[in-house]
């Protein structure tokens, strides 16, 4: 009796975990890539999608250069802030999805302001996520395009 009811118990059990990882976030590494801004006077983007499904975020947010004295932008151009962030990243069929740490996260609605020009396809899933389309060559963070790159293209 108990040998007839093995097979379905392990038929069961097969089933059920087969099911669990239809749940999961994929993380493909076959989908890694790197976003990177063009030059530019507002900043300089780096989104870096690792294999190992983690993710690297790097901004250097240029200061402004007074025109009329060049002593100033002698000064200024060695005081640009430089923001660096941190998660994990993951897709399904259609979206990445990158989950920031909880500890020293960005905000993500000044990332993606709905306002900027040109508008964006990243969108703010919670305090945590953004999300945009897998095949999507171009990105606006902080209304600056950010393109995608070859995955081994050089640091900023």
């Amino acid at each position: 009796m108990c040998q007839k009811k093995t097979p379905i118990v392990v038929i069961g059990l097969l089933l059920f975990l087969s099911s669990c990882s239809l749940f999961r976030p994929s993380g493909d590494p076959r989908h890694a890539a790197v976003f990177k801004s063009y030059p530019n006077d507002l900043a300089s983007i780096r989104l870096e999608l690792k294999e190992n499904s983690r993710f690297d975020y790097y901004m250097a947010i240029l200061p402004e250069i007074d025109e009329n004295s060049l002593q100033d932008q002698q000064e200024e151009s060695q005081e640009k802030e430089i923001l660096e962030f941190r998660g994990r990243w993951y897709n399904d069929d259609s979206h990445y999805f990158l989950r920031f740490r909880r500890k020293n996260k960005p905000d993500l609605y000044a990332l993606v302001s709905p306002g900027y020009e040109p508008p964006t396809q990243v969108t703010v899933v919670d305090e945590r996520i953004l999300r945009f389309p897998l095949n999507e060559t171009e990105i606006v963070i902080w209304g600056i395009r950010c393109f995608k790159q070859n995955p081994e293209a050089e640091d900023l």
